[in-house]
């Protein structure tokens, strides 16, 4: 019970937060676009829907009338919202810090 309980901390506390955290950072640090997206995108929907089915053996999760493919096509529709979302968010940021600096340096000395 032990190590059911160790497991389910691991992969709820610690495996799916940092497969977010690492999705957006090589996303952003190898500035993505075009066809590039969509395997991107379908790797790490198909990673997430590995951790999930080992999760299953380990009994941290348990379907009723779920299937485990479904879980698939939900990843792979919040992975794409996900992209979209950082992308907007990231542009906005850097829009709002060009307009800062030209605020604080009107003559572009800085």
């Amino acid at each position: 019970m032990v190590w059911q309980e160790l497991f389910d901390w691991l992969c709820l506390g610690v495996a799916y937060p940092l497969f977010g955290y690492f999705y957006v950072y090589f996303m952003m640090k190898w500035k993505l676009k075009g066809v590039i997206v969509a395997p991107y995108i379908l790797v790490w929907a198909a990673l997430i829907w590995f951790l999930e089915w080992v999760s299953t053996l380990f009994k941290v999760f348990t379907y009723n009338e779920w299937r485990l493919t479904y879980s698939f096509f939900v990843y792979l529709t919040l992975l794409i919202t996900a992209f979209f979302y950082v992308k907007v968010i990231f542009r906005f940021y850097s829009e709002e810090k060009d307009q800062d600096r030209q605020i604080l340096d009107p003559f572009g000395k800085l």
